[in-house]
């Protein structure tokens, strides 16, 4: 394996902007946020291309209300999701951990059961649960790329140890005693 010097380390920032000192104590716009964001409204204008070409008629009005039930879907069962599965104590001993989103923590298989829910609650007036699913499965890839872009830019999800030329140092990834250099460190991983 080549030396730690050949490979990049990582040290991309999550934020796309940071406030100077803030009396509400918000630390900036983090990349991740603004996925959400983008995956979002890509989802928005999917449907409504989709609409415009015939492909699934939903009115704005409709595509509104299907575009809120998703946004709580997700943001709901992702953090839910998080909190039960990977934070639990500090769930049960402060629930309103719940809404401390600025510190972090979604699930993304929480958000899957979240947007599930959603489906399930807003099919139930006009559309068939099936039909409706058809179309929102392919909205969601976008989102889930402009997700692992930021996962990638936070330094999240490091891939597997690997010596491929493109590999990455990501610094909080767990380190391991390497004898060329004497010193524990982090191992470069597939991106």
């Amino acid at each position: 394996m080549a030396s730690e010097r050949t490979y990049w380390i990582h040290d991309l920032s999550p934020f796309l902007l940071r406030f100077p000192e803030n009396p509400l104590g918000l630390e900036g716009i983090r990349y991740y946020g603004l996925s959400y964001l983008l995956g979002f409204v890509g989802a928005w204008w999917l449907l409504r291309c989709y609409n415009a070409r015939g492909r699934f008629t939903i009115d704005a009005e409709t595509r509104g209300n299907l575009m809120t039930s998703l946004i709580l879907g997700v943001l709901i069962g992702g953090r839910l999701g998080y909190m039960l599965l990977y934070d639990f104590a500090a769930f049960v001993a402060n629930p309103l951990l719940f809404f401390r989103v600025d510190q972090g923590g979604m699930a993304s298989h929480g958000g899957m059961l979240g947007v599930f829910v959603a489906l399930l609650w807003f099919a139930r007036k006009r559309y068939r649960f099936m039909e409706l699913s058809d179309v929102i499965v392919t909205l969601a890839p976008l989102g889930i790329c402009f997700g692992r872009i930021a996962n990638f830019i936070n330094g999240d999800l490091w891939g597997r140890v690997s010596n491929v030329s493109w590999a990455v140092i990501f610094p909080t990834s767990p380190t391991v005693f390497n004898p060329v250099t004497g010193v524990f460190a982090p191992e470069p991983r597939h991106p």
